[in-house]
């Protein structure tokens, strides 16, 4: 409504200008003054009026619904698949993207939609005034839509590559971020600035070129309005010459096609940050639509109690590969290197583990020992064979609740930036926080012997470790992680070099509390130290994806040549 009742005071000019030319009568001068006027305000008002009423029903918690959606979305993606993500080009995308998503409603709003009601009503108008001139004005507009649509097709891909670009360029920016103290520590910091400074200058120059081809066609694009808009005008004047309309629809004629023409100019200006905005988006939502490796069946076995027993039945197992995920995240830039193969392939792993029993998980890197712990905590799905727990194949279980159940120490602990006490119940789901007491962390903090460096913490309990707890050590975050799998009391415990960061006191006292927390449920160890796994009740030695033999301590090196060489390895 309000585009119509601004083509009104246009119209109010063309009747002055015939008044001037013919009788002048200053009555009716004042008059059409006057009802311009008015029509301005009423365009006014209205104008406002609409914008009150956008505003009202735009949805100003769409960012946030924007970010709950992104992070909902990554979590369903499996663990393997977050772990093999590069997680600062899958960051830099969803933030592009949200952004993209909160801004183009308001864009399409207030700008958009409002300039194409412009041109199309100006049009409409032209028509209706004169058709001639309408249709040559409707012309106008069309050829220039269609060449700015074939512009931004021919950029399409260009934009795609614009986005890898950048997003290569902050992967590298967040990756030094995150290692900023060991940069400095060996002195990397020239090379580190050298290597950031090469990413950044490709990324501007790419920036530029396309940016400047885009601005380019663009206005080579906008002489379709400059020569088309002086030749209409002309025609107009010509009509006016040969008697067909007065002075005055001349002057009307011009200014409703220079609103029109103004409209084409205004879009111009944000096709750029259209352009911007619909790559950013795509590229998010390729990301979002990426199915997650693990699913869960539509009815799964929810095991309210769990003894614990384990078969894995002729199982093989290979890492995808993620080359085509690069090439979506940006590797395009790179310096054509190719992403080297994953160790940790299993064939046809056959292995039964009793509930209560402690097995012990040996042999060299990359023997595939944390690839049974990963395919065992469901962060993938074998390729062949099942895994089992108390008969249920795994991938019939629910997750939530299977993982509730299953303690995890992992090598490199992870803690957030929240007190002692909120990293160790972390793990802890809301039900079960609900039965645990003082008494019950109290027990925890003595067996993973956290009381041994919690008097120096100024708040106790309550001490706020930093960010990825950086104001603990490395053996004192180890035990951390122990009493966050033990808070749990869980019926599967499970230690992938939980001992890696303790001296050999504290590794005495951390073997002396697996020990206790062991008893009586299933555990599984992944050790370099054989001290830590010696008194297992069974040892499974693995080598290049296989299981070679399994056996007591004293039974294996008494007949197994692998592990007498990693005995021997051990006492060198």
């Amino acid at each position: 409504m309000n585009q119509f009742i601004s083509l009104i005071p246009a119209f109010f000019v063309g009747m002055i200008v015939d008044e001037l030319m013919g009788s002048a009568r200053q009555n009716v001068l004042f008059g059409l003054v006057g009802g311009m006027g008015i029509a301005k305000i009423l365009n006014t008002l209205i104008v406002r009026w609409r914008i009150n009423y956008e505003l009202r029903h735009i949805d100003f918690k769409l960012p946030q619904r924007f970010a709950e959606q992104t992070l909902r979305g990554l979590l369903r993606f499996s663990p393997g698949q977050n772990r093999n993500h590069n997680s600062g080009k899958i960051q830099g995308i969803v933030d592009k993207g949200e952004k993209g998503l909160a801004s183009l409603l308001p864009l399409l709003i207030f700008n958009i939609v409002p300039i194409l009601t412009q041109i199309i009503v100006a049009a409409i108008a032209l028509i209706w005034l004169d058709w001639s001139i309408g249709l040559l004005v409707c012309l106008m507009i069309g050829v220039y839509s269609w060449v700015l649509f074939r512009i931004s097709r021919v950029f399409d891909s260009k934009l795609d590559t614009l986005q890898d670009v950048s997003s290569w360029t902050n992967s590298l920016r967040m990756e030094i971020g995150r290692n900023l103290p060991a940069i400095q520590l060996v002195g990397q910091e020239p090379k580190s600035e050298k290597r950031y400074h090469h990413r950044l200058s490709r990324n501007t120059v790419y920036n530029e070129r396309m940016w400047q081809g885009l601005v380019s066609a663009r206005n080579l694009t906008s002489l379709i309005v400059y020569i088309s808009e002086p030749c209409i005008l002309a025609l107009a004047v010509w009509f006016t010459l040969t008697g067909k309309y007065g002075p005055g629809t001349t002057v009307v004629l011009f200014m409703w096609m220079t609103r029109s023409s103004s409209g084409i100019a205004q879009l111009a200006n944000f096709h750029k940050q259209l352009l911007e905005y619909v790559a950013a988006i795509k590229k998010y939502f390729i990301v979002m639509d990426i199915k997650p490796a693990v699913c869960e069946v539509s009815n799964p076995v929810r095991l309210t109690t769990m003894a614990g027993r384990i078969q894995f039945l002729g199982v093989s197992f290979r890492y995808p590969d993620t080359s085509g995920l690069l090439t979506l995240l940006g590797e395009k830039p790179n310096d054509g290197s190719k992403t080297p193969s994953r160790n940790g392939a299993l064939r046809d792993i056959t292995l039964t583990i009793e509930p209560g029993e402690r097995v012990a998980l040996v042999g060299e890197s990359g023997a595939g020992k944390s690839t049974i712990v990963s395919l065992l905590l469901r962060a993938y799905d074998p390729d062949e064979g099942a895994i089992t727990v108390d008969g249920h194949d795994l991938r019939m279980l629910s997750l939530r609740t299977f993982r509730e159940r299953v303690g995890f120490v992992e090598q490199d602990v992870t803690l957030w930036d929240s007190t002692l006490q909120e990293n160790i119940l972390y793990g802890v789901s809301d039900w079960q926080r609900e039965l645990i007491t003082r008494d019950d962390i109290s027990d925890i903090v003595e067996a993973s012997r956290i009381n041994a460096f919690r008097d120096r913490l100024t708040d106790g309990l309550q001490t706020k470790v930093g960010e990825k707890g950086v104001f603990l050590s490395g053996g004192e975050r180890q035990r951390v992680g122990i009493a966050r799998a033990l808070i749990k009391n869980p019926s599967i415990l499970v230690l992938d070099e939980a001992t890696s960061h303790l001296d050999a006191i504290n590794e005495r006292h951390i073997k002396e509390a697996i020990d206790v927390a062991s008893a009586g449920r299933t555990t599984i160890i992944i050790a370099h130290r054989l001290s830590t796994v010696r008194d297992a009740d069974k040892i499974v030695v693995m080598s290049k994806g296989r299981i070679v033999d399994i056996g007591t301590h004293d039974d294996l090196v008494a007949r197994s040549e692998t592990y007498q060489e990693l005995v021997a390895s051990q006492l060198a």
